[in-house]
């Protein structure tokens, strides 16, 4: 197993239960400490577990929820609107206010999740955890096209040494190096996706006051492409703190000093962002961080494939990371593997591919129907008509989220990964998308740009 990340350490503790012994090889050294640590620079800005996420994480790990209130994570209403729980201000503006009767979200630092889940998992009696050490390569049985375990180094250098395995899972992220580790044992490189956004963000955690100003408890401000692209999130973590993250994209990043991110936090599509971080306490300095690609791995469509290999999450993925499908996404695929192992080892490799390419197939279509819009002119150009009709769409249904309930509570529904991006076909749905089309008499021209087909 290589990477102990969210995603490796939820699959860790999937083959726990099938297999003798699991060893978690990790770069950093896992030494206990709160702090941020090197293979995660991400985690010092806003992260967010979606709710389909939060379902199949309490699936794996069951009490986990209660472990994480229990150590200070927030609990919030999960309606949208004006009133207590999460403002959305979509492109054409803030979402009406949706009921959500029960449910509730779950604010946790990635910091407090991952410390969580690696005590889970360390506590199996089955589990090592080789830290302090990074994977090189894939050693490789020819004659049966089988991987036999993987090549690691002490991560401040030494001699290489052979790690055998009955399976190897790749799940170290973005910057895996399971492309060229394929090359080199004589495997074809796998097709990708790539859109370069030129995302960039900055990150601050605050204390709100006790009785602050607006009354919700988190809020996400789309960018509006072309218009202003800029975006930010509050999101409310442990012990009564927020984490806030502003951001840009195609080149736009925001600054890392404090006047200048007061400045960009002001000149968001909706200013009540800035509002709140302005009658916060700052506990932090302001980090920076860029993440200008999006990328998808098509590990699927490779028909040479070893036998004892995996590979999940950003390493297959790599979201474009404001929309906070990451930890969602792998949570789902260790899900997705436990299904595959308690079917049998047999076509145990195909099966997984498959799955994995479907379950991030529909986040990587939202997410990247919006990276598309700050990708390079001549990426748009070369978009189909069908796309760009698509936006045209999806933009009427933003315009509709902004006086409309039920429309408002399906991207409420899609954003959270409780529905798939077509739940806006729906025949009673698109109904009331056209009709707030036709109805309207003042369109979305009069507040912000449209994408054009």
């Amino acid at each position: 197993m290589a990477g102990a990340g969210v995603g490796g350490l939820l699959i860790a503790h999937v083959l726990a239960d099938t297999f003798r012994r699991v060893t978690v090889v990790e770069s950093d050294v896992l030494d206990g400490r709160s702090g941020h640590r090197r293979g995660v620079p991400q985690s010092e800005h806003a992260h967010v577990l979606l709710t389909r996420g939060a379902d199949a994480l309490e699936d794996l790990l069951p009490g986990l929820r209660s472990e994480l209130v229990a150590a200070g994570a927030a609990v919030a209403p999960a309606r949208m609107g004006p009133g207590r729980g999460t403002r959305v201000v979509g492109p054409a503006g803030p979402f009406t206010d949706v009921e959500a009767e029960g449910e509730t979200f779950l604010g946790a630092s990635r910091l407090l999740l991952e410390r969580h889940i690696r005590s889970r998992v360390r506590s199996r009696p089955t589990v090592d955890f080789l830290d302090g050490h990074r994977v090189t390569g894939l050693l490789v049985a020819q004659a049966v096209s089988r991987v036999t375990g993987v090549s690691v180094r002490a991560a401040d250098g030494g001699a290489a040494r052979s790690l055998y395995a009955d399976l190897v899972v790749d799940a170290t992220g973005r910057r895996s190096s399971m492309p060229r580790w394929l090359t080199e044992a004589g495997f074809p490189s796998a097709p990708e996706t790539t859109i370069e956004t030129g995302i960039g963000y900055a990150s601050r955690w605050y204390r709100r006051p006790a009785s602050p100003t607006a009354s919700w408890d988190a809020m996400i401000i789309n960018l509006r492409p072309g218009i202003n692209n800029r975006f930010g999130v509050l999101l409310p973590v442990e012990n009564g703190e927020c984490a806030v993250s502003i951001g840009g994209g195609a080149g736009s990043y925001p600054p890392s000093d404090e006047e200048g991110f007061l400045r960009w936090a002001r000149d968001l599509p909706d200013r009540q962002l800035h509002d709140a971080i302005v009658e916060s306490e700052p506990l932090s300095d302001i980090g920076a961080y860029r993440t200008p690609t999006s990328r998808r791995r098509h590990y699927e469509k490779l028909r040479a494939w070893p036998q004892g290999l995996l590979v999940a999450g950003d390493a297959v993925c790599a979201f474009n990371p404001i929309y906070g499908q990451g930890m969602s996404v792998s949570a789902l695929e260790a899900l997705a593997l436990r299904d595959c192992l308690r079917r049998g080892p047999e076509n145990l490799e195909r099966d997984f591919r498959d799955l994995v390419a479907d379950i991030v197939a529909g986040p990587w279509s939202l997410a990247t129907a919006e990276d598309m819009k700050l990708a390079s002119v001549g990426s748009r150009k070369r978009r189909s008509l069908p796309a760009r009709l698509r936006d045209r769409f999806i933009y009427a249904g933003h315009d509709a989220a902004t006086s409309d309930p039920v429309v408002a509570r399906t991207f409420g529904d899609i954003m959270m990964m409780r529905a798939e991006p077509t739940a806006l076909l729906r025949p009673h749905t698109l109904a009331r998308i056209l009709r707030h089309r036709l109805r309207s008499t003042r369109g979305p021209r009069n507040r912000t740009a449209e994408p054009s087909p």
